[in-house]
Protein backbone atom coordinates (compact mmCIF):
# COMPACT_ATOMS: atom_id res chain seq x y z
CA UNK A 1 0.00 0.00 0.00
CA UNK A 2 1.04 3.39 -1.04
CA UNK A 3 2.09 5.91 1.85
CA UNK A 4 0.69 9.19 2.35
CA UNK A 5 2.67 12.21 2.60
CA UNK A 6 2.14 15.36 4.03
CA UNK A 7 3.67 18.96 4.63
CA UNK A 8 3.34 22.39 5.71
CA UNK A 9 4.64 25.49 3.83
CA UNK A 10 4.17 26.83 7.83
CA UNK A 11 7.30 24.43 8.25
CA UNK A 12 8.76 24.51 4.52
CA UNK A 13 12.03 22.11 3.93
CA UNK A 14 13.75 25.41 2.42
CA UNK A 15 13.08 28.90 1.69
CA UNK A 16 15.18 30.29 -1.56
CA UNK A 17 15.17 34.21 -1.63
CA UNK A 18 15.42 36.05 -5.47
CA UNK A 19 14.75 39.94 -5.71
CA UNK A 20 10.95 40.10 -6.02
CA UNK A 21 10.52 36.70 -5.21
CA UNK A 22 10.41 34.11 -2.04
CA UNK A 23 9.74 30.45 -2.46
CA UNK A 24 8.34 28.06 0.22
CA UNK A 25 9.64 24.57 -0.79
CA UNK A 26 8.87 21.38 0.67
CA UNK A 27 9.94 17.48 -0.27
CA UNK A 28 7.06 14.88 -0.37
CA UNK A 29 9.79 11.62 -1.56
CA UNK A 30 10.23 12.33 -5.21
CA UNK A 31 7.99 15.79 -5.24
CA UNK A 32 9.28 19.32 -5.24
CA UNK A 33 6.64 21.63 -4.39
CA UNK A 34 6.93 25.10 -3.86
CA UNK A 35 5.13 28.03 -2.81
CA UNK A 36 5.94 31.22 -5.00
CA UNK A 37 5.30 34.76 -3.97
CA UNK A 38 6.20 36.89 -6.96
CA UNK A 39 6.36 40.84 -6.13
CA UNK A 40 4.75 43.31 -8.89
CA UNK A 41 7.50 43.38 -11.91
CA UNK A 42 8.96 40.00 -10.78
CA UNK A 43 10.80 38.07 -14.03
CA UNK A 44 12.52 34.72 -14.28
CA UNK A 45 14.88 36.58 -16.94
CA UNK A 46 15.34 39.53 -14.31
CA UNK A 47 15.70 38.22 -10.59
CA UNK A 48 16.29 34.16 -10.94
CA UNK A 49 18.57 34.11 -14.29
CA UNK A 50 21.56 36.43 -13.00
CA UNK A 51 21.93 33.42 -9.66
CA UNK A 52 20.88 30.24 -11.94
CA UNK A 53 22.34 30.94 -15.11
CA UNK A 54 21.20 29.39 -18.88
CA UNK A 55 18.66 31.83 -20.84
CA UNK A 56 15.59 29.88 -20.59
CA UNK A 57 14.42 27.97 -17.40
CA UNK A 58 14.97 24.30 -17.65
CA UNK A 59 12.63 22.99 -14.54
CA UNK A 60 8.96 21.87 -15.56
CA UNK A 61 6.27 23.63 -13.86
CA UNK A 62 2.77 22.40 -12.64
CA UNK A 63 0.82 24.51 -10.32
CA UNK A 64 -2.11 27.25 -9.76
CA UNK A 65 -2.37 30.96 -9.68
CA UNK A 66 -3.90 31.81 -6.30
CA UNK A 67 -4.17 35.26 -6.57
CA UNK A 68 -2.35 38.00 -9.54
CA UNK A 69 -1.60 37.00 -12.75
CA UNK A 70 1.49 34.95 -14.07
CA UNK A 71 2.42 35.66 -17.71
CA UNK A 72 4.66 33.21 -19.31
CA UNK A 73 7.06 33.13 -22.43
CA UNK A 74 8.08 30.37 -24.54
CA UNK A 75 11.60 29.91 -25.60
CA UNK A 76 9.88 29.41 -29.48
CA UNK A 77 8.35 32.68 -28.50
CA UNK A 78 4.90 30.99 -27.45
CA UNK A 79 2.98 33.18 -24.39
CA UNK A 80 -0.26 33.21 -22.46
CA UNK A 81 -1.06 34.94 -19.29
CA UNK A 82 -2.60 32.84 -16.05
CA UNK A 83 -4.45 34.21 -13.51
CA UNK A 84 -6.27 32.99 -10.54
CA UNK A 85 -8.02 29.99 -10.29
CA UNK A 86 -6.14 28.51 -13.49
CA UNK A 87 -4.19 25.51 -13.09
CA UNK A 88 -0.64 25.24 -15.45
CA UNK A 89 1.58 22.73 -17.00
CA UNK A 90 4.60 24.72 -18.05
CA UNK A 91 6.97 22.09 -19.73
Amino acid sequence: MAEHRVKSFAKPDEVLEFPNVKVRVVELGDITVGHFVNEPGWSWHDCIRPTVGGEWCQARHLGMVISGRLGVEMEDGATCEIGPDEVFDIP
